[in-house]
């Protein structure tokens, strides 16, 4: 069996509650190595704590028969510091995307006498010299020169846990280490209908099958982490209202504590009812769009003008599949969709407000990804300049954007846009069905 087992993936996907799930199921006792267990101020202790921990391993595989030693955080123990994949660093340009630049990265710098220095080695060393004789015994008949008898063949999992991937050091990836990796990614659907389904479970509450599945299709790439701290919001936001029966969970405070989760703390409307009308257009542009371009495979989960964070409104789309393969028809619509915002502030208003700003910078990203992917006036796919777009490519930009923008144009009607913003600026947030239904129904 593999001596050596690396569990990656983002923060809060469960990678230590598997550990511990492997060592339950084993029937094998479990060492937990927190985060920065090796270092230490003075020199030399980092080295005695790797060989105190080895030894602990040695002790429990004999009296037990098997162990399992876990390693949260392994990227603080599996570098040498400074870079390490291949002596190279890698930088993003602004304003492209997905573009990377490998530069030599700057010397590693080594001070003399640093306490961290050598532990990784000395890992390392321990844990190839599993295998190796040892004991007095041992050495009695090495020096008489006879073979030293057969070594105890020790069972042990080694695992590590990491969100850190390209921090570690290549010998610690090699094969016989830590070779075998698994990638603990984001739950899909199901994943975490079972992880609210788990989590409400511990609490009263009045949430039908539908409002979990709602609940689980609308937190896409949620972590167990987030669920569970979704759910405690929840239950806070039931004793925090001074209800008769506190502790009784309702569909309104399960979406209420997913959106302070998820986009924070909610400021409120815009003092001036002319800001409050213009948000109100702008958001309604997003939606009607979102709506006519994409409810085949996102549908909208609420939209709201009221100030969240750094946003002033926002229509917050759900994705009615996890799939990332898009057609070229299917990107275009997105940036429609971020465009429309622009096209529905002309319509109703005349003009266009600031608003838009960062909502044509994040079309004019996606129509460089389009370019950079083949899906311009070229048959390759090309990167975009070093240090930003080239003339050539910032022509295909414009030229996506301007289709996009014509199209956007063809699409939106004024009376649906002021239809969902007269919606908007009487109730501030609103539940995307309702703007479907409003706009099914017109």
């Amino acid at each position: 069996m593999p001596r050596g087992l690396l569990l990656y993936g983002p923060p809060g996907t469960g990678k230590t509650y598997l550990a511990k799930a492997a060592a339950g199921y084993s029937s094998k006792p479990l060492i937990l190595v927190p985060p920065g267990s090796f270092q230490s101020t003075f020199v030399g202790i980092n080295l005695l704590k790797v060989w105190m921990l080895f030894r602990h391993v040695r002790k429990l595989a004999r009296r037990y028969g098997g162990v399992i030693v876990f390693i949260d955080e392994i990227d603080s123990l599996g570098n040498r510091g400074g870079d390490v994949d291949q002596g190279f660093r890698t930088e993003f340009t602004p304003g492209c995307v997905r573009y990377e630049k490998q530069v030599p990265s700057e010397p590693r710098k080594i001070v003399l006498g640093n306490a961290q220095m050598g532990t990784l080695e000395a890992f390392l060393a321990a844990m190839d010299g599993m295998e190796e004789p040892r004991g007095m015994l041992n050495r009695i008949l090495v020096f008489a020169g006879f073979k030293p008898l057969r070594p105890y063949e020790y069972k042990y999992l080694m695992m590590g846990a990491t969100n850190r991937m390209a921090a570690l050091d290549p010998a610690l990836l090699r094969a016989g280490r830590f070779g075998r990796r698994i990638h603990v990614t984001y739950p899909k659907v199901e994943g975490r209908k079972r992880t609210y389904e788990g989590y409400l479970a511990r609490t009263t509450n009045d949430l039908t099958p539908e409002n979990v599945e709602w609940a689980a299709r609308n937190h896409a790439k949620g972590t167990g982490a987030e669920i569970k701290d979704i759910v405690n919001e929840a239950l806070l936001i039931t004793f925090r209202d001074d209800r008769e029966n506190p502790g009784r969970v309702q569909f309104a405070d399960l979406m209420k504590a997913m959106l302070w989760v998820k986009y924070g703390e909610s400021d409120g409307p815009f003092e001036r009812d002319e800001a409050r009308w213009n948000v109100a257009v702008h958001e309604a542009g997003h939606a009607v769009a979102f709506h006519l371009l994409a409810k085949h495979r996102e549908r909208i989960w609420f939209a709201s003008i009221e100030q969240r964070g750094q946003t002033g409104g926002m229509v917050a789309p759900t994705p009615l599949h996890e799939d990332w393969l898009l057609t070229r028809e299917e990107m275009l619509a997105d940036i429609q969709v971020s465009l429309a915002s622009r096209v529905a502030e002309q319509l109703v208003i005349g003009t266009t407000t600031n608003g838009h700003g960062g909502d044509g910078q994040q079309a004019t990203e996606l129509a460089q990804k389009m370019v950079a992917l083949g899906h311009g006036d070229t048959i390759g796919a090309y990167p975009v300049g070093m240090n930003g777009p080239d003339r050539e490519s910032r022509k295909q930009t414009e030229a996506v954007l301007r289709e996009a923008l014509d199209g956007c144009r063809t699409v939106l009607r004024k009376d649906d846009v002021e239809r969902v913003a007269r919606l908007l600026y009487a109730r501030g947030t609103v539940a995307g069905d309702e703007i479907h239904e409003l706009l099914e129904t017109a």
